[in-house]
């Protein structure tokens, strides 16, 4: 984690260096909206192999808590909105990754729920900012459950005046009941403070959330529309606060060039959970810390598998990676964040739907799309 200044100045750098997301921005739909009761979660989550179509994609590919069928819908050429059925929330936050071959960007325009389902829309870009069609991975989490070690939110002030300032109140949580606390450094650079979720590593997921101008998304009362350039952002480190019991999150934001820009963005922080919240199954994260040593365990204090198992990367060439989730069956859906201060990305390449144990593929890049190596933490559910 780069060396901040004020809030956390006296915390040691942790580490060296895709994609966007809430319901911040608010859809013109009319709404419906089923607000959750005390101690409830909501989760759902997609993976997006047909680019082109709307379609409902295959079981393997596609799961939510309330066991509904979720559905991918295509408006034009790189635009998807994602039907969570029965997920609808008043808050949540969700993340998207790119998946495949191509390095594509992928960015979270808005969520917002349309009677008892939770609809995320994505847009999807080429390396160089042209709308495209593509994969991804999408994920959605909404909870109440104030237990265990989660938080997550949505920056809503990409240009805010460096100090803290508090996270968008609906799309933000904290399962201690902290406020969470966003402090925008310099362009492109955040600090996120997360109260009371200090003392274990756990693992921290980022995505690019774009504000574009059309006449369907408004910004909720109060807020000013940023409209930004299209963003990459990534996690640039964490850790526990030295002397406090708060966790510290680096988020750094790019252009498709890999310049710094300030942009909203999404991020998530569990430990010994994972992205179904408190008590979730069929869940793992791991942090890939030695982008250059042929194969090792994700260290303890950055993994967690339920059911049990181990969390294994193998470099397979340079930017190319394979992620073993021993306890982790076929299908299911991944998140990658780049770990990182450099410019880079990573995106998840594969995930095995036809044997077990979960071998997921993950591809790291320059913003040129020159294959580099780089750390990177991610994220499983099924």
């Amino acid at each position: 984690m780069r060396r901040t200044s004020s809030v956390v100045a006296s915390l040691a750098l942790v580490f060296a260096a895709l994609i966007v997301a809430p319901s911040a921005v608010v859809s013109a739909h009319p709404t419906t909206v089923t607000p959750q009761g005390f101690n409830t979660t909501e989760w759902a989550w997609v993976v997006v192999r047909d680019g082109t179509s709307t379609y409902t994609p295959a079981a393997k590919d596609r799961g939510n808590a309330s066991g509904a069928i979720d559905r991918v819908k295509v408006f034009a050429l790189g635009v998807y909105e994602i039907k969570f059925k029965g997920e609808a929330d008043l808050g949540g936050v969700a993340h998207v990754s790119v998946l495949g071959t191509k390095p594509r960007v992928c960015v979270i325009t808005t969520w917002f729920s349309k009677g008892a389902d939770e609809l995320v829309d994505i847009d999807c870009f080429s390396r160089t900012g042209s709308p495209a069609a593509a994969t991804f991975v999408a994920s959605f989490l909404a909870t109440d459950n104030e237990s265990g070690k989660l938080g997550y939110l949505w920056a809503d002030e990409p240009q805010a005046a460096s100090g803290d300032y508090t996270a968008a109140g609906t799309w933000s949580f904290n399962s201690t009941g902290g406020t969470n606390l966003v402090d925008h450094e310099s362009t492109g650079r955040y600090l996120v403070t997360l109260p009371n979720l200090g003392a274990f590593k756990g693992d921290v997921q980022v995505s690019a959330f774009v504000e574009f101008p059309t006449p369907v998304r408004i910004a909720p009362a109060g807020n000013v529309p940023y409209n930004g350039p299209l963003s990459v952002c990534d996690t640039a480190g964490w850790t526990e606060g030295g002397g406090d019991t708060n966790m510290y999150v680096s988020v750094d934001c790019r252009d498709v060039t890999g310049a710094l820009t300030d942009s909203y963005f999404t991020m998530t922080f569990m430990q010994g959970l994972g992205l179904k919240g408190i008590s979730g199954t069929g869940v793992a994260y791991g942090l890939a810390d030695q982008p250059t040593t042929a194969s090792y365990a994700a260290p303890s204090d950055y993994r967690f598998s339920a059911p049990a198992g181990t969390v294994h990367i193998t470099r397979q060439g340079t930017g190319r990676y394979t992620v073993t989730f021993s306890a982790m069956p076929e299908g299911g859906a991944v998140l990658v964040s780049a770990d990182t201060i450099s410019a880079r990305r990573c995106f998840v390449g594969s995930i095995d739907t036809a044997a077990t144990p979960q071998k997921v593929t993950v591809r790291c890049i320059k913003f040129d799309g020159t294959p580099a190596n780089s750390r990177f933490t991610i994220a499983y559910e099924r």
